[in-house]
């Protein structure tokens, strides 16, 4: 068996360093196509890049809007405040009925002690 070996091992060696040469070959076409190569990671870093500064900006102003938004709604009235205001519009609104019936039983005297005023003036 050693005397085989020896006598078939030169073309042994050339059919294994084929096969060898053969799965580099493979190997490396393969490669090729699960990696990319420098150009192609550049020009998609590039193109990540540009969109990724268009979302920071489109972030940065969608921030600042928001912070409007909140200084705005921070500045309206509450629930609260609405029912507060409510509360006092109709106490307004009796303090203003009861000013109208004085008003109008005082009325009368007035405009006879008024008329009397002018009549005995005027004569």
């Amino acid at each position: 068996m050693g005397d085989w070996i020896l006598q078939w091992w030169p073309i042994i060696s050339a059919v294994l360093g084929s096969l060898l040469g053969g799965l580099g070959m493979w190997t490396a076409w393969s490669a090729r196509k699960q990696f990319v190569t420098h150009d192609q990671f550049s020009e998609f870093r590039d193109t990540h890049e540009s969109a990724h500064d268009e979302v920071t900006d489109r972030f940065a102003r969608g921030e600042i809007r928001f912070e409007r938004l909140e200084s705005t709604l921070a500045d309206l009235p509450t629930k609260g405040d609405i029912a507060d205001l409510k509360i006092q519009m109709e106490r307004l609104g009796g303090d203003i009925r009861v000013v109208t019936a004085i008003l109008h039983r005082v009325e009368t005297p007035v405009r006879s002690m008024v008329e009397g005023a002018l009549e005995a003036h005027l004569k």
